[in-house]
């Protein structure tokens, strides 16, 4: 079984059982004292099942929506920093699997932020978890730009978890199935982080780190005889095209004509007035932006187009091994695709090019000298190029064209 880091491991402070039952749902009172039993163990118990589910460590945040729903600011400062501190005597006992999302204050802003920082600085937290809305008030609201700040300087992850919405949807009205984790939290959260998209809020905090949860990631592990599980899908053919099996090096005469089709899409569109409305929007948007180019309608096409050829691209990709599993999708490979644009160059369609030929013989030709251990010199050449040539090798040659014009 692979081995995982769990993120939305709960927890119940002492006293917060009130703060939490008001989304427990409608279980019996038994149920209720079992589940507050459950959550405030944090020993043998929950190390067990931890065990049985192949979690090797648990990020542990408050079971929502805490001092999130209390109305007297003071109160929630308070208790927020008791919860912290009562968390962070419980990961002492057991720092090898445990690790703590901070919860915070939100109803003040500096409060929320001060006690970010204390979290991450003094407590060893790995950043917070934020249970939706406070009070019917969401993160985008200006009087939180000071809690932004400081979660940016600090480089902390803000982990947005699902809260009730502040009133009933009525389209949810008499569907009892549909509240809360079934549908309701889904839409809540997913508005919510729109929200913060649309409303240009990454615009003002570009370095802010929020996340969610990563439900793609969970249906290809535990999507057992549709996803194939944690082995993925494999063995699986590309269906006869107009009777003709695209097999082998026809397959690969198909990913050539992509590849140059491809290629000759982007070098015109490099050329024309919309490739200079990109270049302009990444050097300078506000700049691009008092030249007439419209920003936010020139980054939507563009992460569109970038998101088509990218679904194209991973069409293509599974069936040349006809293999599909969670391992292609892990870092190790976001990794290797960051080395093809830094190494190569960014900005210019040879840099990538020449990145990927990179990407491609490497491995072949430090294998008999570091074994499997090639990703540690990527890394090395990743960091050279930051430093030394970041225009990457495409920029080395740019110079020594000029030098000798």
């Amino acid at each position: 079984m692979i081995k995982k880091i769990a993120l939305e491991e709960h927890f119940l402070s002492p006293g917060f059982e009130d703060y939490w039952q008001t989304t427990a749902g409608e279980i019996t009172p038994d149920v209720f004292r079992q589940a507050v039993a459950r959550l405030g163990e944090f020993g043998d118990l929950r190390s067990a099942q931890m065990d049985r589910d192949g979690i090797e460590r648990a990020v542990l945040s408050i079971a929502g929506p805490g001092v999130q729903i209390e109305r007297d600011p003071a109160i929630a400062v308070r208790r927020a920093r008791e919860s912290n501190d009562f968390l962070a005597g419980e990961i002492t006992k057991r720092p090898g699997r445990y690790s703590g999302f901070a919860h915070l204050p939100m109803q003040d802003a500096k409060a929320a932020a001060s006690e970010l920082e204390r979290a991450v600085r003094e407590l060893g937290f790995v950043g917070a978890m934020v249970n939706g809305h406070t009070n019917g008030q969401y993160l985008d609201r200006p009087s939180l730009y000071p809690f932004w700040e400081r979660a940016e300087a600090l480089g902390a992850v803000i982990y947005l978890h699902p809260a009730d919405p502040p009133a009933a949807m009525p389209v949810l009205e008499g569907t009892y199935g549909l509240r809360r984790a079934t549908w309701e939290w889904g839409v809540e959260t997913g508005s919510h982080a729109l929200r913060l998209v649309f409303g240009g809020h990454f615009d003002r905090f570009p370095h802010a780190t929020l996340a969610l949860g990563q439900l793609f990631i969970v249906v290809l592990n535990e999507g057992g005889a549709v996803t194939g599980g944690n082995g993925g899908i494999a063995n699986y053919r590309l269906p006869d095209i107009f009777g003709v099996r695209v097999r082998g090096p026809w397959y690969t005469a198909v990913i050539v004509v992509l590849l140059v089709f491809t290629y000759s899409i982007l070098k015109r569109l490099d050329m024309s007035w919309f490739g200079r409305a990109c270049r302009a929007v990444r050097d300078n948007p506000e700049a691009a932006a008092a030249m007439g180019v419209d920003v936010a309608r020139t980054k939507v096409i563009a992460f569109t187009l970038t998101s088509a050829l990218a679904g194209l691209a991973g069409m293509v990709y599974a069936f040349v091994d006809n293999t599909v599993n969670p391992p292609i999708f892990g870092i190790e490979n976001a990794f290797l695709l960051l080395f093809m644009v830094i190494v190569g160059g960014a900005g210019r369609h040879a840099g990538a090019v020449i990145g990927a030929t990179l990407l491609f013989l490497l491995p072949f030709w430090l294998s008999p000298l570091v074994g499997h251990h090639h990703a540690l010199v990527f890394g090395v050449l990743v960091v050279v190029a930051i430093l030394f040539q970041p225009a990457g090798l495409i920029g080395l040659w740019d110079r020594f064209s000029k030098s000798r014009g």
